[in-house]
């Protein structure tokens, strides 16, 4: 069970009421975009007899979760910037929900939490957003960086996600930045597309299989014995490098 946009959460309560009225053995959630008022509606599945397994964002409910820590792939890819000599570094943290409160960035405070380790001031204005998603995003935030000054730009930026990143790098080398000596990148997903780019791309993996696997192990172990205390398992991605990010002294 899950929903991946914002604008389906309308009909999300009576589907999942629906579910739970099903009494299936368990029901594994994904909690991408599913606000505590929904996920509630899992409490009386729960109290008869009914297992859940949630993954992805962790949510206040006594059940086995498998987390996904974007922040943590934030600061990794952050911190190799940092290693890298970059002190002028931007960020897009993925699609923007700017007028829905009860979604936040996780990558963003991990970007935050990077810089501030470092003693590196934040700059707003290296904090590039899109209503718009994957390529068009791209294209949306490179014609932000473009619109800088050269003297203001950032000399490095995390990108989320590959797709996003890959147009981001297409676009500003039309207008001749060079990526890495003038811009490096570090990007988020590390999909195979990521090292085949005209420039391969230094990125942080999501970790699909490993989520995965370790849900359906929760799950295995949680139908043979339901009374275990919950559990709350984190995952991690880890950095690849490749060309897209050069050393500098800037």
């Amino acid at each position: 069970f899950g929903f991946l946009r914002v604008k389906e959460l309308s009909g999300t309560e009576a589907l999942l009421r629906q579910l739970c009225r099903l009494k299936p053995r368990a029901i594994i959630c994904n909690t991408r975009d599913l606000h505590a008022p929904i996920l509630q509606l899992l409490k009386p599945y729960q109290q008869n007899g009914g297992i859940v397994i949630c993954y992805d964002y962790p949510v206040q409910l006594a059940c086995d979760q498998v987390i996904f820590d974007r922040a943590k792939n934030a600061t990794l890819a952050t911190q190799h910037l940092l290693k890298a000599g970059h002190r002028r570094i931007g960020i897009h943290p993925g699609h923007r929900y700017p007028r829905d409160k009860r979604f936040s960035s996780p990558r963003l405070g991990g970007f935050k939490t990077a810089l501030k380790e470092a003693h590196v001031p934040l700059r707003n204005d290296w904090i590039f957003y899109s209503e718009r998603t994957y390529e068009e995003a791209g294209q949306d935030i490179a014609a932000q960086f473009l619109a800088l000054p050269v003297s203001k730009r950032p000399t490095a930026l995390y990108i989320v996600n590959d797709r996003t990143a890959a147009a981001f790098v297409h676009t500003a080398m039309r207008e001749d930045v060079k990526v890495p000596e003038e811009l490096s990148i570090v990007s988020d997903d590390d999909l195979p597309s990521a090292s085949s780019c005209y420039v391969p791309l230094t990125a942080v993996s999501q970790p699909v299989q490993q989520i995965a696997e370790t849900v359906v192990k929760l799950l295995e172990e949680r139908l043979k014995n339901p009374d275990m205390t919950p559990r709350y398992n984190v995952i991690e991605g880890e950095l690849t490098s490749r060309r897209s990010v050069a050393k500098t002294s800037a």
